[in-house]
């Protein structure tokens, strides 16, 4: 369906935080204007799929309320991904869905798991929250395995047209898709949409020799409830061996299963779910030379990275040097920076000279990675390393990377360096940032003053937000953090009085109370919602203090 508006127009604004899609103009940060030197790393490219997705989702065809906002935001969501695998290929589009993911599974862990159509909220902005764009995003990726191509396309087609200019809600969706295919779906959207969580999966996996069969055990693990109850899913399990592939499609509805496969010969690898087509959490047993053979020959860049941490978990020096040798040769970005990430939770000698190496990497992305991951060792010669890279490099975030590494060395003579960077001014200003993130990182008591200063106006939000999370993280050597950043709760900036009141509670120190429960009634219903969930978290650790006592 084409474009429906005779025009479109997106204005860039200073001081703006993302974007708002409006329709025939999308209103966008002023970060949306990228300089060539920015664009090393940067683009913007899937806030503008994704505000120019809305024009379709969201304005054509809206939610008729907000419990059924991922109608507007899961597509848009969605859509990006769509976009990002025309525009830069499967790989790209991969690495989104797997930072989806991980973002959705950091909230539904420490904050709190829903179902993605609910109508218990308090503030109807609080469902625009990680379930309803990114979980969002994933249950319209099943849908489209589930379908099909052309049957996903057949029905996106058939319910725009439907309810153009209408409002809708998840069963009209529900019922387009029977319309379109004949098929009931309603199964489907009950366990992904209307109730809360994801599988989580412990499989191990073995090899009968006599009977030449690959068994896998398969044991569904999250806490089952009538609001998570098991899932029933179709899963394909690959087998990969000499001059062969086997690809075996199975049904999962109970909480364990033994599957058995006959195979020409004991394969090199096994793998589960191997496009990664079902929102899940999964651990897997299997032997290290399948993981080694993932590693170098995965088909997708997910399936090699993925193999990454397991190989590093060994620590030995053959391990280290397949590590490094794959990172070298792999040709996706993405999937380089997950390996250096494995490879740099090896804190070990061999570990440290093998990042050492990995300095010259041309893609800016992969060096930024290489130096945020030297930074963890106590090396002697990390600082040396690091500080060509901080004074300058092509790129913006290898140059912020290694000054706040260089911090993070907490070495003194480095400290002039990073105050000189202070005033160095760039893209979103992403260098003195990280300058400034490297003095945090130093915990210098010197370094204090420029940090309270950095939290006040006239600085940039990207600076006053680093100083106020620097702030909170000298608590422990300056007991005053906690009223400075109390203070900043009635900063007229709502970028600043949200994080300052989110750091609050997760710093759990009772003297935030009183400032908290004055914002709890503050006009701005934003401002509220956030204090409530700090109040709670501070009250919860009390009362858990008191409890120990006892």
């Amino acid at each position: 369906m084409r474009y429906p508006y005779g025009k479109y127009a997106q204005v860039a604004v200073a001081e703006y935080p993302g974007g708002m899609e409006h329709t025939t103009c999308t209103t966008q940060t002023d970060a949306i204007l990228i300089d060539k030197r920015a664009a090393l790393d940067n683009d913007l490219d899937l806030l503008v799929a994704h505000e120019l997705a809305h024009q379709w989702f969201g304005d054509l065809v809206t939610c008729r309320d907000w419990s059924h906002a991922w109608l507007n935001e899961g597509f848009a969501t969605y859509f990006e991904v769509l976009f990002q695998k025309h525009d830069k290929g499967g790989d790209e589009a991969d690495y989104e869905l797997y930072h989806n993911a991980k973002v959705y599974f950091d909230e539904e862990s420490r904050r709190y798991r829903r179902p993605i159509v609910c109508n218990t909220f308090k503030y109807p902005w609080t469902v625009f929250d990680r379930h309803t764009y990114e979980k969002g995003c994933w249950v319209l990726r099943m849908l489209h395995n589930e379908l099909g191509e052309d049957l996903w396309w057949k029905v996106i087609n058939h319910y725009l047209r439907k309810f153009r200019d209408q409002s809708v809600e998840t069963a009209d969706l529900i019922e387009t898709i029977e319309e379109v295919s004949g098929r009931n779906l309603k199964p489907f959207f009950d366990q992904w949409i209307f109730k809360n969580g994801h599988p989580s999966f412990r499989l191990h996996y073995g090899w009968d020799a006599k009977t030449k069969k690959g068994n896998l055990w398969v044991l569904q693990t999250q806490d089952i409830s009538q609001d998570c109850p098991l899932f029933k899913t179709s899963v394909e399990v690959r087998f990969t061996g000499p001059g062969w592939t086997k690809n075996f499609k199975e049904k999962i509805s109970e909480k364990e299963h033994r599957f058995s496969f006959r195979l020409p010969s004991e394969p090199f690898n096994v793998e589960f779910d191997p496009d990664h087509l079902i929102l899940k959490k999964m651990t897997l047993r299997k032997p290290q030379k399948m993981w080694a053979f993932q590693l170098i020959k995965g088909r997708s860049a997910w399936s090699r990275f993925a193999a990454a941490a397991p190989v590093a978990q060994w620590g030995d020096a053959a391990s280290l040097e397949m590590l490094e040798r794959a990172i070298r040769r792999e040709p996706f970005w993405g999937a380089a920076c997950e390996m250096v990430r494995a490879l740099g939770s090896v804190k070990t000698e061999s570990a440290f000279q093998r990042l050492k190496g990995l300095l010259k990497i041309k893609n800016p992305k992969v060096r930024r990675v290489v130096i945020e991951a030297l930074s963890q060792f106590s090396h002697p010669a990390a600082g040396p390393l690091l500080a060509p890279f901080a004074r300058r490099d092509p790129s913006l975030h290898v140059q912020a990377e290694a000054c706040r590494a260089l911090g993070a060395l907490r070495d003194p003579k480095w400290l002039p360096l990073l105050r000189s960077k202070l005033k160095e001014r760039s893209y979103r200003d992403v260098v003195s940032s990280g300058a400034l993130s490297g003095l945090a990182s130093s915990r210098d008591v010197s370094a204090l003053e420029i940090l309270r200063r950095n939290s006040l106006p006239p600085h940039s939000a990207y600076h006053r937000l680093t100083a106020i999370r620097a702030l909170s993280d000298y608590y422990k050597i300056w007991p005053d953090a906690v009223p400075w950043i109390c203070n900043l709760i009635t900063d007229p900036d709502e970028r600043v009085n949200l994080y300052a009141i989110t750091l609050l509670g997760q710093l759990e120190d009772e003297r935030a109370l009183g400032a908290l429960q004055t914002a709890q009634k503050d006009p701005n219903s934003r401002v509220r919602a956030y204090a409530d969930e700090a109040v709670e978290k501070i009250s919860a650790g009390i009362e858990a203090k008191n409890n120990k006592k006892k």
